[in-house]
């Protein structure tokens, strides 16, 4: 004798109908051959494992009862399967590059509301992110130039381009060498920056964006200002607005050790002090000391690529209008530590200090 069905059941059961009757039209053809786990996200709890690789369309095929009674699957895992094919319904996944010109949907704006959370990220999200990054032209932009903090993505991929993601779902993300679970999340900022920022800009209003490190506007803000002055920048003026800006950068990048050594060759803050002194206080070799110091070049060569030239300008037009000689030695200092003219050998380093002292 068959068993009656609950209550419970039958809801489900009733709602799993109106799903395929909605599904299985026309309407919703863009998503009907995705598989079910596209609309996961990680803080999901009792997925049905069991249906996760087959797609909507399988799933559909597939009476009621059936579903039911796949070994391992419950009541809990019934409802979760609906849950999922209801979120099918009303997240719209996008075209990839096959649509370049396509603007988010409406919907797809959800996922910037409320702090960021990778856990709740699903490939559907992932794809609007992408899709944002591709729609805008951003794909030559480096990961390391917009990453929240260096600090926490090894050098190797400081230069990655944000194209090289953009055919790689979560899941190949997840499956690269490189990319452990902190890495990824780098990645998946960025992307949700980027597209919290732009999702309701269109890319064809006759205006385009620069995207740039968020320290650096007020920075370049400043400096386009000094073209239009006729009178030199104080020193404290040129360490307010652009010296201690930059060093609380490299606290956030590279940590505070390489930030006290820069302080201390600038002398700003504190006394200019020499490597040897530096390393003979942290209990270092002077080579380790300029290991450190090589972090601030390397950091900037991402950050703020466009700082050489600036910067040499700025000296440039310092000198011509006779600023004071700490204002100009501050700067020349600054240029040095962020931005040397060439890169010697240790060995160099090593000999120049000791003849210097």
């Amino acid at each position: 004798m068959t068993k009656a069905a609950t209550p419970a059941e039958v809801k489900l059961m009733d709602r799993l109908e109106q799903i395929r009757e909605m599904l299985l039209t026309e309407e919703f053809a863009d998503r009907i051959d995705r598989r079910l786990a596209f609309w996961a996200t990680t803080s999901d709890r009792r997925l049905p494992l069991a249906f996760m690789q087959r797609t909507l369309r399988e799933i559909l095929s597939c009476s009621f009862q059936d579903l039911a009674h796949t070994p391992g699957v419950g009541p809990k895992k019934m409802s979760s399967l609906i849950m999922l094919l209801e979120r099918a319904i009303v997240q719209q996944p996008m075209e990839g590059a096959a649509n370049e010109a396509t603007v988010p949907q409406p919907d797809s704006k959800q996922v910037t509301d409320g702090p960021f959370d990778p856990m709740t990220i699903s490939e559907l999200v992932w794809e609007h992110w992408r899709q944002t990054v591709r729609t805008h032209g951003m794909g030559q932009e480096r990961l390391g130039r917009l990453a929240p903090s260096l600090a926490s993505l090894p050098t190797v991929i400081w230069d990655t381009p944000l194209a090289f993601y953009l055919d790689l779902s979560l899941a190949d993300i997840r499956r690269l060498r490189t990319h452990g679970e902190k890495r990824v999340r780098v990645v998946l900022e960025v992307f949700h920056a980027i597209h919290a920022m732009l999702i309701d800009v269109h890319p064809k209003a006759g205006l385009s964006i620069r995207l740039m490190p968020g320290f650096l506007s007020p920075i370049e803000d400043w400096l386009s200002e000094l073209q239009l002055q006729t009178v030199p920048p104080t020193t404290d003026e040129v360490a307010n607005n652009l010296v201690w800006p930059l060093l609380k950068q490299l606290d956030v990048d590279a940590g505070v050790t390489v930030v006290e050594l820069a302080k201390s060759r600038l002398g700003i803050g504190m006394d200019v002090v020499s490597v040897r002194q530096q390393a003979k206080r942290m209990n270092v070799t002077r080579a380790r000391v300029y290991q450190l110091l090589e972090e601030a070049y390397r950091v900037m060569q991402i950050r703020w690529p466009e700082g050489r030239r600036q910067l040499d300008d700025l000296a440039a037009r310092l000198e011509e209008q006779g600023a004071t000689p700490d204002c100009r030695e501050l700067l020349s200092s600054l240029r040095e530590l962020l931005y040397p003219r060439k890169f010697e050998s240790l060995a160099q380093h090593l000999l120049l200090e000791t003849v210097e002292e």
